[in-house]
Order: structure tokens, then sequence, then C-alpha cells
């Protein structure tokens, strides 16, 4: 019983870890999708966020039925051989902008948090991410495992001392701003998280996990997300905050707290970048080298020095302009998820009946 539970939280960590990256836990993913334009912001993230699990999950029963084992298989079979690879291909690349943009937000807390030269911390994340991939698909569990419980409580805690300790009613920061469609914000953010998630998903079909453990798994998830994103949110509209002047704004909000604040959260932040980066870049190295047959040691390579190019860009400018290319396409993919789970799950129910 012990083990399930402890099998059940292990990939909700990783899940999350995932998720809350260089664009998340430094407000300006947060900001960027739901607080800059959007009125009602925590309903948006909220539905943004279930529409990730529901794709994730639809995703993972869908592929352990059908014993699917690959990402690029997946693809092929919801939209055909050649759509299929043309999506494999822009999820890959996701993959490399992730990680390219996780590499620049890490140089960007180096700078504003720590005080060191930006490219110090550029430099130290690309050798995290190098070493830890030496160590396969082990390292990436172990890694999220240990960084994500620590990042989920210090933005808990810190977030929600900053929040009320300002005597700011919960979601005092509602207000009217239809300037863009709010749920188009919604849809763009889980469709660029699927690239991300939904190949977590697919491998972990293949493991040993129960139908029950899995389910909860995908439900922990939803619930240690959340209220993480909420307190950020209403941090940031917090009055006479401006975050659209900071790189790292929720790193700004909790740094007022007192002396040692900014340390510990910049701390656990870069802990979400590494967590984020290793993710993506295993991602990203394996699939390449595994779809066109190259070594593994020139992928990684390539894609650091891909990741050292994008770091010349302000990390706000990455998140608002690559985040929002590939999400069109990934919100597609979310759907579509859903809609052939629910149809294979349709087609059994019909042939039972026939039978």
């Amino acid at each position: 019983m012990k083990r399930g539970i402890g099998k059940s939280f292990s990939l909700a960590f990783v899940l999350v870890g995932t998720l809350i990256g260089a664009g998340f836990a430094t407000g300006q993913e947060i900001y960027t999708f739901f607080v800059k334009y959007t009125g009602y912001p925590e309903w948006f993230f909220t539905f943004s966020c279930g529409l990730i699990i529901l794709g994730s999950v639809c995703c993972y029963f869908y592929n352990k039925e059908l014993h699917i084992r690959s990402y690029e298989e997946y693809l092929c079979s919801m939209l055909g051989r050649r759509v299929g690879q043309i999506a494999y291909l822009i999820s890959v690349l996701f993959l490399l902008a992730c990680f390219c943009v996780t590499v620049s937000g890490s140089g960007a807390l180096f700078e504003e948090s720590f005080h060191m030269p930006y490219w110090f911390g550029v430099a130290v994340i690309l050798i995290i991410s190098f070493a830890t991939l030496l160590y396969g698909i082990s390292g990436i569990f172990f890694v999220n495992s240990i960084l994500t419980p620590v990042i989920i409580i210090c933005i808990l805690f810190l977030g929600t001392t900053a929040f009320f300790g300002k005597g700011t009613e919960v979601f005092a920061s509602i207000n009217m701003k239809y300037l863009t469609p709010p749920l188009l914000f919604a849809f763009v953010y889980a469709g660029y998280n699927a690239f991300s998630v939904l190949p977590i998903s697919i491998s972990s079909a293949g493991t040993e996990l129960s139908n029950r453990q899995a389910a909860m798994s995908f439900l922990l998830a939803f619930l240690f997300l959340l209220p993480v994103g909420l307190i950020i949110i209403g941090c940031l509209n917090l009055p006479g905050f401006r975050p659209e002047l900071y790189e790292l704004p929720f790193l700004h909000v909790v740094a007022s707290l007192s002396k040692y604040s900014e340390s510990i959260y910049g701390l656990a932040l870069y802990f979400a970048m590494i967590t984020t980066a290793v993710s993506c870049f295993y991602g990203f190295v394996y699939a390449v080298a595994g779809s066109f047959q190259f070594k593994q040691s020139a992928v990684m390579l390539a894609g650091c020095g891909a990741a050292v190019g994008t770091a010349f860009f302000p990390f706000s400018t990455l998140v608002g302009k690559l985040y929002s290319f590939f999400g069109v396409f990934g919100v597609l993919l979310l759907v579509i998820a859903v809609y052939r789970y629910l149809a294979l799950k349709w087609k059994q129910r019909c042939d039972k009946i026939i039978k």
C-alpha cells in the first residue's frame, strides 16, 4: 500500500516539477498569460490546469490500452503517419525551446537574486543539465522527486505570507480587462505545456503503475499545481506592485518579506529551473538521437549551443514569443488526445454490446 502511494507521489512530482519551471515559478509565465490581459485570472488558470491534466490522463490510458510506448508512435496513431511526424518534429523543437528559456531564466535569476554575473548562471545550469543526462531517466526522476516538494513548500509558504501580509482581500485583483479573449490565453498556456507533459504520460503508461495509482498521480499533480499558481496570481496583483517592470516578478514580491526571503526563494526558484531544464533537455536529446541516429553527446552539445545563443535575448521576451507560438499547436494535441480516448472507449463499449 505504502509503496503504491509512493509511486503515485513520484509521478505527480515529476509532472509538477516539469510544469513549475522557469516561467511559472518566476511569475513571468503566469503574468504573461493570465494576469496581464485577462479578467478573473484565477478561474482561467484553473481551467487551463484542468485541461492539461485531462489531456494527460486521456493520453496515459489511451497508450496503456493500445500498448503504445513512444511519443512518435502516439502522435502517428492520433494524426496519421505524415501529420504525426510533423507534430513530433514540432514537439522536439518545443523541448529545445523550453530548455533554452530555462537557461535564460537561470541567468536572470543569478543576476537579480544572487547578484552574480548573468553568464555564470547560464553556465551553471548547462553543466547541471549535461551531468544529469549522464544518468538517463533515473536521474530525471531522482532530481524531480527531491526538488519538487521543496519548490511547492517554498512557493506556498512565502507566497501566502506575502499575500496575506499586505492585508489584501482574497483575489482582490479581480477586474474586468477584456482587451483580448481570456479563454484564448488559457488554451495557449495549456497547449505549450502539453509538449512536456504528454511524453511523460506516455512513458508512464509503460511502467508497473496500476490504473488507480496513475489516476491518483494525475489528481495529486492537479492538487499541487493549482494552489501554487493561485498564490502567485494573487501576489502579482497586490496593490501598487507592477510585475511588468521585472524579469522575475514573483521573486520581487517575496523578497520584501525579510532579508533572507529573497535568498531562500531564489534557491527554490533555481531548483524549479533545474527540474524543467533536465526534463526538457532529456526529451530533446533522446528524441533527436533516437530518430535521426545522431550521437547522444553531439546532440547534447548542440542543445547547449542553442541555449547559449537564445540567452542573448531577454527572459520575458522568450516566454511571451516562443511559448505562444508552440501553444497554438499544443492545444490541438490536448483536444485530440481527449477526443481519441473518448472515441476509443465508445468503440469498445459498442463492440461489447454487439457481442
